[in-house]
């Protein structure tokens, strides 16, 4: 779903200059003040810079045939 303004926790679609990936938008009052960070602890978070740009937030995931819509957060 495209839009502009973005929650903490959303989970959104963002590209900068190294492409494009799917993160969990965090916004804190400590450093870093806004990161994406992946669900996957593997993966290392993402510090948000000039040439990070959030395209869309996602609000539902297609697995194994079927459509489950993201709600408060969490996949149902």
């Amino acid at each position: 779903q495209k839009q502009e303004h973005f929650s903490s926790g959303d989970i959104v679609l963002a590209q900068s200059n190294d492409g494009s990936t799917i993160k969990r938008f965090i916004r804190q009052n400590k450093p870093p003040f806004i990161s994406l960070r992946p669900e996957n602890p593997k993966y290392p978070h993402i510090s948000f810079t000039d040439d990070v740009e959030m395209k869309a937030k996602v609000i539902a995931k297609w697995e194994s045939g079927n459509i489950k819509s993201l709600i408060q957060g969490r996949f149902l």
